[in-house]
């Protein structure tokens, strides 16, 4: 059950993640792993669920995908592309947005999905370095 709470996190909150393990007293490489598996297979889940879904509700209610203002965000992946939304997305709009964003902008989706798991890794390795040398980010 500690397991499955940590691969959830992971899709939703991949920040929260290892501490929570580390909370739950879980070994810290596994408890990184798991955490790693979560926010991959949430990019996995949308792209098979959310693609289609967000395709039939603009076509449904005549929505058309338009950015007034060019973000940080998307300045960044016109200037790197994929690897920039794979580093970017997980201390930003996590998984599921960032896959979103992708197919949106046209990204194919198991190269979507490649970046999006590969992006995660430095984080998730510098979130279990953290925790595992006892440091507390916004905590006192």
């Amino acid at each position: 059950m500690k397991l499955l709470t940590i691969f959830g996190l992971g899709i939703i909150y991949m920040v929260g993640a290892i501490p929570a393990g580390m909370v739950m007293k879980l070994p810290l490489l596994l408890t990184a792993f798991v955490t790693w598996l979560g926010y991959s297979a949430g990019s996995v889940i949308i792209v098979f669920v959310g693609a289609p879904l967000q395709q039939w509700f603009m076509k449904k209610f005549n929505i058309a995908a338009k950015l007034e203002k060019p973000s940080f965000f998307m300045r960044s992946w016109k200037a790197y592309g994929l690897p920039a939304l794979g580093i970017l997305a997980p201390v930003t709009i996590g998984s599921p947005t960032a896959t979103l964003v992708g197919l949106a902008l046209g990204a194919q989706r198991w190269k979507l999905v490649t970046a999006i798991s590969l992006g995660v890794i430095p984080w998730v390795a510098a979130f279990a370095t953290l925790a595992s040398l006892g440091i507390h980010l916004g905590t006192k």
